[in-house]
């Protein structure tokens, strides 16, 4: 095709885009087109139309025959050409220098991919004026701008340069210097295997600058990657504002998309891949997927619907996990299929992360006292574990003292109630020795054995809601029987003590009471009654 021909097939193409799809027929019929150059102008339409991501390819091959890219060497105005760096779905981009004597400096420079048609050339023009506009320590700034000799529209752009052994190696000839362009934040994190605190910290430094963008109503629409490189300092760096959209329709002229898809599948949002209109929202969905492949160190592989997996579940090539619950919360939301339900913007994003390195409640989290609880204890962790050391020491003092006093308490009450028995089992002796007394007995003198058994006979039908003196009183008489001979009675009176004992809580007498009584059937005979007695004792 002839650089007339082609200049033809763009005006042709420029002019049917203007018109209905029903009109474009009858509207080149009218300008004399030959039929071979009419199929050529309707089958560019309609992949324009379709939004087919091949329409970029082809209209480049297509033009391609016609332009040629520069080569090293090239002068563009001031500058001269040293050698290509990269390109993208946009445009060309290489290594310049100054050479006017004004002063020395190397540069980036881009042209436009394909061809200089009107559309093209109208982004350019746009994004010349984006970037002019743009002043941020993130944002790579706009020096200068032009045209080449072939037509072709290029923008001027700082130099983001990088050191040999992190960089990438652009150009690298026998003729030609070998150029090292900073590395994409994704090959900077891995090349010098940051922590994950310090790569969030980088994509927050990215959050600020995006933020600062939709602030002057401009969206970039490629969040990539290999659109964010890292300076020598350590200092990330936006580029390519070159698809980036207007939200003002008077400085875009429009609010729809362009019909061409100027984006990565691999970090572009569903609305983008769907062809709806992109807004703020969809570059938060970029940042997101930029979090997912800094976290994983995997290039995003979104679903349909565009959700991506939890980086928690994924392990990063060094067997570490790469996220946790809070990291996937955030990167679900930044990523959310339904844009409404984003970020409201990036600064809200990076205010979360912050919120995350920081050890507090995230906001994309859902609300709940034990999770702000949790965070706290996370957050202070020796301050908590103190105060957790003083309440543990608290409560067993408060527990022993509890424990203490009731000792006391329970020691109170067998000294008041041992207090009552000894003062009945006196009040019975002293009762029964006057009972025997002479006067009382008729004038006779009772044996001490006719004593006991008067005791224990009388015993039997009194002291009946008493039944701890009555067992001490048995438990004495019995002893005293056996002492005076007559064991048989006292083991027998023993026995009432026992009864009347278990029924009673006080092991220890009864146990006393067990050895007594088996002491006294040991000296019966009763050998193997007194030995279960006193194993029981």
């Amino acid at each position: 095709m002839s650089a007339s021909r082609w200049q033809r097939l763009q005006d042709l193409f420029d002019g049917a885009l203007e018109l209905p799809a029903s009109r474009r027929e009858a509207w080149l019929a009218a300008q004399e087109v030959d039929a071979d150059l009419r199929d050529e102008v309707l089958a560019l339409v309609a992949t324009h139309d379709s939004q087919n991501e091949s329409f970029t390819a082809r209209l480049g091959a297509i033009a391609g025959a016609v332009v040629q890219q520069p080569a090293a060497g090239t002068r563009l105005g001031p500058y001269v050409l040293i050698g290509e760096i990269g390109s993208g779905g946009m445009g060309t981009v290489f290594l310049a220098e100054r050479v006017d004597a004004e002063f020395d400096r190397q540069v980036a420079i881009k042209l436009i991919r394909g061809v200089p048609t009107r559309d093209a050339s109208q982004r350019l023009r746009r994004e010349r004026q984006i970037l002019a506009n743009l002043s941020h320590p993130n944002i790579a700034p706009l020096l200068d701008g032009g045209t080449t000799e072939a037509g072709q529209p290029y923008l001027v752009m700082e130099f983001i340069d990088g050191v040999a052994d992190a960089g990438r190696v652009a150009l690298a000839t026998a003729d030609e210097p070998v150029i090292h362009q900073a590395p994409s934040i994704t090959e900077y994190c891995r090349a010098g295997g940051l922590p994950r605190a310090k790569r969030l910290r980088l994509l927050q430094q990215v959050c600020r600058a995006v933020h600062y963008a939709h602030q002057r109503l401009i969206i970039h629409r490629d969040l990539k990657p290999a659109n964010v490189l890292v300076r020598r300092d350590g200092t990330p760096v936006l580029l390519d504002f070159g698809i980036a959209k207007l939200l003002d329709r008077d400085a875009s002229g429009q609010q729809t998309q362009t019909g061409l898809p100027w984006f990565t599948p691999a970090y572009a949002s569903p609305e983008q891949r769907s062809g709806r209109s992109v807004s703020t929202a969809t570059d938060i969905y970029g940042l997101g997927a930029l979090m997912y492949q800094l976290l994983t160190d995997q290039v995003p592989q979104p679903e349909a619907d565009g959700r991506l997996p939890a980086p928690g579940s994924l392990r990063r090539p060094d067997g570490e996990r790469a996220g946790d619950r809070e990291l996937d919360i955030i990167m679900a939301k930044a990523t959310h299929a339904e844009p409404d339900r984003r970020y409201a913007s990036g600064e809200a994003l990076a205010n979360d992360i912050e919120r995350y390195l920081r050890g507090r409640p995230i906001q994309a989290a859902p609300d709940s006292v034990g999770y702000r609880f949790g965070k706290f204890v996370h957050r202070h962790r020796w301050g908590t574990a103190a105060i957790a050391l003083l309440l543990g020491l608290t409560v067993a003092f408060i527990w022993k003292l509890s424990i203490e006093n009731e000792r006391a308490r329970r020691a109170e009450s067998i000294a008041q109630r041992e207090s009552v028995t000894a003062g009945r089992v006196v009040d019975y002796l002293v009762g029964l020795f006057d009972a025997a007394s002479p006067d009382k007995a008729g004038g006779r003198l009772l044996s001490p054995v006719e004593l006991v058994d008067t005791g224990v006979r009388e015993l039997r039908s009194q002291l009946a809601d008493e039944p701890q003196p009555k067992a001490r009183l048995f438990a004495a008489l019995g002893e005293i029987s056996a002492k005076l001979g007559h064991n048989e009675k006292g083991i027998a009176t023993m026995e009432e003590a026992i009864r009347l004992q278990r029924t009673l809580d006080d092991p220890l007498r009864l146990s006393r009471y067990l050895q007594v009584y088996g002491n006294m059937l040991n000296s019966s005979g009763r050998f193997g009654q007194a030995s279960s007695v006193l194993l029981e004792g």
